[in-house]
């Protein structure tokens, strides 16, 4: 494993600096748009008349096509510059959405929005959390927290200005400003960073030692590391993919329930830049089990709530386990670069993301099922509090391994 050293003394952001968390921090409101993509359901199933079921699969392919974007990022980021990468993340997200605003069929949203609106996200999140966090030596966390955060609240902020143009101008006009948006900002983007900023990153990159994707997915402690992903990922998917409806089924109006929504999703991006200080201040082992906590107490809470109405605890309840699907994000970028380096960074980062597919399998649409099936979500809960006991197991078996990796590396073995 590698030893980064990194410092935690706080210190005080360069121009330089803050410009480029500034603009990666837009990036990262784009690029979470992957997560938003009930905004445009309704308009686009009424005039292509479609069903939901084939609606719904868009956001699955969209999803597992922007893990493929980190890689394909990744992977070009050993012979080309950010530069290209993002020209080219900028020609991906032209001719999806672009593309997307003339589609007559499901099929034509499959492709130009699946794939190339996907790939152009997917490619956004690896460069910017790549490239800005290798712009700073200190709170390297707490810089990816905020970036996350970014991510995390990207459909709540452009929801706003979506659903003002959908009304205004219809979806496939929203489509075609939306191409013209990210075009010009991804196009853009490289310039904004200061070339200082760049050469300095560039020659940490090149420089930093760092241990392949090929040898991480062989370490124990990494299987470990992404089997307590999958499993918190799993069991926080289960709320943040029905939230509104878990409410509903408590007796909550339309509206207290979008506010529900609301505050899962706030916990979530507040969770980030707290997660990040939490990790830069005590390590990010303590960060793993304040998360652990609050994904185990969050899911009995829940449980507790949902078979007594209790809406108020279900709001706590939220509150807890968004805080846990929003720490795990940084928690993983911490983890990643603290044990496995710089250089393979965004690969080996594009590879844990992998978690997320089969966390919306294994949370989101397994949820989906129990209720269509039962009619309610209660033994959806037990699997989520099963969930987080294996996520528990899994982090005491991380930990073991990590001293005896530990006790290798000292020779004390």
């Amino acid at each position: 494993m590698i030893s980064q050293g990194i410092s935690k003394k706080r210190n005080i952001f360069t121009t330089e600096q803050w410009a480029a968390l500034i603009i990666g921090f837009v990036l990262m409101l784009l690029s979470g748009l992957v997560n938003g993509w009930s905004i445009f359901v309704e308009p686009i199933e009424q005039d292509l008349n479609l069903r939901r079921q084939e609606t719904s699969l868009v956001f699955t392919i969209s999803l597992s096509v922007s893990i493929g974007g980190q890689m394909l990022s990744g992977l070009l980021a050993r012979w080309l510059k950010p530069r290209y990468i993002y020209w080219i993340a900028a020609l991906f997200s032209a001719t999806g959405f672009w593309g997307t605003s003339f589609v007559k069929s499901i099929g034509g949203i499959y492709f130009f929005y699946g794939v190339f609106a996907g790939l152009a996200i997917g490619m956004i999140y690896n460069l910017v959390l790549t490239g800005v966090i290798a712009l700073f030596d200190t709170n390297t966390s707490l810089i990816s927290g905020i970036l996350l955060m970014g991510f995390g609240v990207g459909p709540l902020v452009l929801g706003v200005g979506a659903s003002f143009l959908l009304k205004l101008l219809g979806w496939r006009s929203t489509f075609a400003i939306l191409a013209i948006l990210y075009a010009v900002l991804l196009v853009a983007a490289p310039f904004l960073m200061a070339p200082s900023s760049k050469k300095k990153a560039r020659e940490k990159y090149n420089v930093s030692a760092g241990i392949s994707t090929l040898n991480m997915l062989k370490s124990r402690s990494y299987q470990y590391f992404f089997w307590w992903c999958v499993m918190i990922g799993s069991a926080t998917l289960i709320l943040v993919g029905h939230s509104s409806l878990i409410s509903r089924d408590i007796g909550a109006g339309f509206n207290t329930a979008s506010l529900m929504t609301g505050i899962i999703s706030v916990s979530s991006g507040v969770s980030r830049i707290i997660s990040g200080y939490i990790a830069d201040r005590w390590g990010s082992n303590k960060l793993k089990s304040v998360l652990n906590f609050c994904c185990v107490v969050g899911g009995v809470v829940v449980i507790v709530s949902y078979f007594f109405a209790w809406l108020p605890a279900l709001g706590l309840g939220y509150v807890l386990m968004g805080a846990a699907n929003g720490g795990n994000a940084v928690y993983i970028c911490d983890f990643v670069k603290e044990n496995y380096g710089d250089m393979h960074y965004g690969m080996n980062m594009a590879v844990t993301n992998v978690y997320m597919i089969l966390g919306s399998t294994l949370g989101t649409a397994l949820a989906g099922i129990i209720k269509t099936q039962n009619g309610s979500y209660l033994n959806a809960f037990f699997v989520m509090l099963v969930y987080t006991v294996i996520s528990v197991i899994f982090s005491g078996l991380l930990d073991k391994e990590k001293k005896l990796d530990q006790v290798k590396l000292t020779g004390q073995g």
